[in-house]
């Protein structure tokens, strides 16, 4: 018995609506990296307290150590591969500009619980200043007291605040703040008033906060509470560990994580795109619309194109499906994993008012009981490791580049499968 399973993509690079960047897409050493299966063990004895005040010199000590001597250990199944650029004669044609603004800059923060800390007239001039992503419990001093489960570090509540000016288009768009990830439980204030928040400290969620936004001052507060520590068998982290993005967009738009593309015929002379697109009107009347979907090669060449018209009543939403065909594809593989984008333009009275970039892969996987995994037709042995989401000394606010070095060094010993544990894996990596 076997069971073929094509490429699907659901915007894993792009929650916001963004490619990689054409640095990124060029870079030979850009990481690349595909879901292919999952199988975990992962015992947690509980600590031996015998061994307890040898455990913490040992990691005070490994905390003193740099950079490279952060090691790691898992099993899993993924795919994990080192992207190398191919030459083409074909003539490439830049891709639109992104609609999402990184706002990870210029952040206050404090740890302690104070309600007054969602106000807009608090003043937070002598609270630290920092840059996201932030690990308050990394930067603790370890201490037996705490669990070992939760690397002897302790959590608590801490508050993140930021000051900005609303760029004037802002107040006219659908414009959103969207966080990868919070660890642990999040309340999120605009301008003193409460405007959502999350439970899950792993999963991203996005606030519409178009009704809130004044022309002048504004003053945005996130409340995160991790008191109950030891929540895991795992170090989590305490904080806004990941990115936190501004969309700002028209009000007939995609919204996040809008797109949902899948290749269901692939063979190596031609493949078949089918694409689904949400889209959002969020003007007070109806409007007609054209959208166009338009796919790049990895060099940013235009190997097909369609454009759907269609009408939306005030307030709605609604999905459009299409297919389209992708000649000659370049298969996604481990060892050349060449990745498409998928560019949904929206068009209003003859103007692009909204741009949403999907890349995916094409390529086929299948499963067969009596001779194992096949890739595109090949057979391969799948050679796995487990990741968790953070990175021993610089806790789970992990730079791109220890992803980066990480992932090279397990590619040359052999390995071409990731597993990542146990939850939701941030938009970076």
């Amino acid at each position: 018995m076997q069971a073929i399973i094509n490429t699907e993509s659901h915007d894993w690079r792009s929650d916001m609506g963004i490619a990689p960047t054409d640095e990124e897409i060029n870079d030979p050493q850009k990481i690349s990296i595909s879901l292919i299966g999952c199988v975990f063990i992962n015992p947690f004895p509980k600590p031996n307290l015998t061994h307890e005040q040898s455990t913490l010199a040992t990691i005070r000590q490994q905390r003193k150590r740099t950079m490279r001597t952060i090691h790691f250990i898992g099993i899993l199944l993924f795919g994990i591969i080192l992207q190398a650029c191919t030459n083409t004669e074909l003539t490439h044609i830049p891709l639109p500009e992104k609609r999402a603004l990184n706002f990870n800059n210029d952040w206050q923060f404090t740890l302690g619980d104070n309600q007054d800390f969602a106000t807009v007239e608090f003043d937070d001039e002598k609270w630290r200043t920092l840059t996201l992503p932030h690990d308050w419990s990394i930067e603790a001093e370890f201490d037996q007291k705490y669990h070992g489960a939760t690397a002897y570090l302790p959590g608590g509540t801490g508050w993140y605040r930021k000051t900005f000016k609303a760029d004037p288009q802002w107040l006219d768009n659908s414009t959103y703040i969207y966080f990868d990830g919070v660890y642990a439980n999040s309340e999120v204030y605009l301008n003193g008033k409460h405007i959502g928040g999350r439970l899950n400290g792993y999963s991203p969620f996005y606030i519409d906060i178009s009704k809130h936004l004044n022309a002048d001052k504004n003053v945005l507060a996130v409340k995160v509470e991790h008191e109950r520590y030891i929540d895991s068998r795992w170090y989590t982290g305490s904080g806004i560990y990941r990115d936190v993005t501004l969309v700002s967009t028209s009000k007939l738009h995609i919204p996040i994580w809008g797109t949902y593309v899948t290749t269901p015929k692939v063979t190596r002379s031609s493949a078949e795109v089918a694409s689904q697109i949400e889209i959002k009107n969020n003007f007070d009347v109806a409007q007609s619309f054209t959208l166009v979907n338009r796919i790049y090669d990895q060099n940013h060449a235009l190997v097909s194109q369609h454009s759907l018209n269609g009408q939306l009543a005030a307030n709605t939403q609604t999905t459009l499906s299409s297919t389209s065909e992708v000649s000659q594809p370049q298969l996604w593989d481990l060892h050349s994993p060449s990745l498409y984008t998928l560019v949904s333009e929206l068009r209003l009275n003859g103007k692009t008012v909204d741009t949403y970039k999907t890349p995916f892969g094409i390529r086929t996987i299948e499963y067969d009981a009596n001779k194992g995994f096949f890739l595109n037709g090949k057979n391969h042995k799948i050679k796995g490791v487990n990741l968790h989401h953070g990175a021993g000394l610089v806790g789970t606010a992990v730079p791109n580049d220890v992803w980066r070095r990480r992932l090279e060094t397990l590619k040359e010993a052999g390995v071409n499968a990731v597993r990542t544990a146990h939850n939701p894996v941030s938009v970076s990596f």
